[in-house]
């Protein structure tokens, strides 16, 4: 069933991640961004077929205009839909916080170091100081954080101290390994693995020589790691409106919502909701049972 919703607000972005499935053409053009009344009217279609979780991401989504993105979101939680934020983090000051913590909107941070020297190895910038600003601002105003240390080749031996500084923010279980380990990373997929993948070792990393590491440990499955979540089964939908089916899945182009309507583009999905939702995921009872704080 579909029970998620990931809407890329823009491409725009404020660093230069080397491991980053966006061309730098895309992250760098200011033009490709979904207008508000657009996204407003995707996350009703998606509201009335039953799909209550919606991510809102980028590019960087802390760029993107913080009065229209504030809107998009209260317009989610008063149709009664669960929302989380994907962020690098870099772009969250005091009002953005604050509103997020009033309107209980969830916000995953994806961490890449723990030294300016790293963050500028991965991700061109020395930003560190203003991600862990951030990360204090999401923690004093009671916003639930979810921090996703990321760790690939040229950082990977920072990966527990990225776990250390992520805990100062965040509770212990709310700290999630994302890991690659990977030459090479594309859009459609991954490759060039760095041996042979296995049905006891489906990573394809040679756990010999990560013997009682972080890494053995991630993936033994010993410590939280690729944190799965409802959006998974679910729809993306890009600034130019291309609906593409679920991430990280081979990517299955559905339709475009300045074409058509959502509605018709989400009879396409490869699986659907029945809309008799009697069981639901966390998030969808979350969002129903959560009472709105008044709009001011």
């Amino acid at each position: 069933m579909l029970v998620g919703l990931t809407l890329y607000l823009q491409y725009l972005c404020n660093l230069s991640c080397i491991h980053c499935f966006l061309p730098e053409s895309l992250r760098r053009n200011s033009s490709l961004v979904m207008p508000p009344q657009k996204a407003k009217e995707v996350m009703k279609e998606a509201y009335e077929h039953g799909i209550f979780c919606v991510e809102l991401t980028g590019g960087e989504i802390s760029i993107y205009n913080h009065k229209k993105l504030m809107d998009i979101i209260l317009y989610a939680r008063s149709l009664g839909q669960y929302v989380r934020l994907l962020t690098n983090c870099v772009g969250i000051n005091e009002e953005l916080a604050r509103f997020l913590g009033r309107h209980h909107v969830e916000v995953r941070v994806s961490l890449y170091g723990a030294s300016e020297e790293t963050y500028q190895r991965i991700t061109g910038k020395q930003v560190l100081k203003r991600v862990v600003s951030s990360l204090k601002l999401l923690k004093d105003n009671g916003v639930v954080t979810i921090i996703h240390p990321v760790v690939i080749k040229g950082n990977e031996h920072e990966a527990e101290a990225m776990i250390e500084l992520a805990s100062n923010f965040t509770e212990k279980n709310m700290v999630s390994i994302y890991t690659t380990l990977y030459e090479s990373w594309d859009r459609r997929g991954v490759t060039e693995l760095q041996i042979e993948k296995t049905d006891n070792n489906p990573w394809g990393v040679d756990l010999n020589k990560t013997e009682g590491s972080l890494i053995a440990r991630v993936l033994r499955g010993e410590i939280n790691s690729l944190n799965t979540c409802p959006i998974a089964l679910g729809l993306e939908i890009h600034p130019d409106g291309t609906v593409l089916q679920c991430n990280f899945a081979p990517q299955v182009t559905l339709g475009n919502v300045f074409k058509e309507g959502f509605s018709t583009i989400i009879k396409r999905a490869l699986f659907r909701n029945n809309v008799n939702i009697a069981t639901t995921p966390p998030c969808m009872q979350f969002a129903r049972e959560t009472p709105l704080l008044s709009v001011e």
